[in-house]
């Protein structure tokens, strides 16, 4: 899908605030609500927009520990990798997974946790089922001081 100008408007707006509604948006880009809504359905339909979400802070919510891993899986169990991904995908204490491009490391993930011991504890339930699964890395991650999923949208014509 070609993005053009209110296109690009629209999304900067619903990234600053989601909750606004489509007359609100239109307000502020010059459309009517109709129109923005018709716009808004075909950036979801064309897979722009992926998904609508709530960020919560797990250190208010009683899981403060957060731990960033680096692992490389050595499959010598056939289907190995697949079950690892579908597990890490599936686990409510990964908060991010991403595929590691170079370097040592095949995938990069972010565990929270209420405390130390049970972060101990949910990592080697994976290494115990993951034969292959070596961690290379682990920090402890301290304060966040920048979270945000937005993309800078510029549309040149």
């Amino acid at each position: 899908m070609k993005l053009d100008r209110l296109d690009a408007k629209i999304l900067n707006v619903l990234q600053s605030d989601p909750r606004q509604s489509a007359a609100r948006v239109g307000d502020i880009v010059g459309l009517s609500q109709s129109a923005v809504s018709r716009r808004i359905q075909a950036l979801v339909e064309a897979g722009v927009i992926e998904n609508y979400l709530v960020v919560v802070s797990p250190k208010k919510v009683g899981f403060p520990i957060r731990v960033s891993l680096l692992c490389s899986l050595h499959a010598e169990v056939t289907g190995e990798q697949a079950r690892l991904l579908d597990a890490l995908r599936n686990d409510p204490f990964v908060a991010r997974l991403s595929r590691v491009t170079t370097g040592d490391a095949d995938l990069a993930f972010t565990v929270i946790a209420q405390d130390l011991d049970s972060y101990e504890r949910h990592i080697a339930s994976y290494q115990q089922a993951f034969s292959g699964l070596r961690i290379v890395r682990r920090d402890m991650l301290g304060d966040e001081l920048k979270q945000g999923l937005s993309v800078p949208i510029e549309v040149t014509m």
